[in-house]
């Protein structure tokens, strides 16, 4: 699940590398969920799902449990880590996408984590192919 979806940044991409795996893509706002829904029908991406729904305000009955959730442009951090805790089934992964500030957002989250049923997870740093800025990405699993 790509929570907070906008253009579809991952989820698109992870459809297009991994077809067999259904993707639900989280993004409340009309125009950018019409959007994912068009490039959804463009691509012919089956099993491929636009909820156009804030994740905080998301019936998660209707839902199968996640095996991965993921965000790249969610604004509320600890709102990503607490929705996970609802979607993701035991075993799954979490993963943030964070700009340079990465490491300092992970020791804000680190009180999060258990709170909500995870463990810490890798972190991964790496600097941008063009320039100097570096990239993080962290991942939690529920326990």
């Amino acid at each position: 699940m790509d929570i907070g979806s906008g253009a579809g940044f991952p989820g698109i991409p992870i459809k297009l590398v991994s077809p067999e795996k259904p993707v639900y893509l989280v993004e409340p706002r009309r125009k950018r969920a019409n959007f994912l829904r068009h490039v959804i029908r463009e691509l012919d991406l089956t099993n491929a799902h636009v909820i156009e729904n804030r994740v905080e305000d998301l019936p998660v009955a209707g839902l199968p449990p996640m095996m991965e959730t993921v965000t790249r442009g969610f604004s509320d951090i600890p709102g990503f880590v607490k929705a996970s805790g609802k979607l993701l089934g035991p075993g799954g992964t979490g993963v943030l996408m964070q700009g340079p500030k990465g490491p300092v957002i992970l020791d804000e989250l680190r009180g999060c984590f258990s709170l909500y049923g995870f463990a810490e997870g890798r972190t991964v740093r790496f600097p941008l192919p063009f320039g100097s800025e570096q990239r993080t990405v962290l991942t939690f699993k529920k326990v």
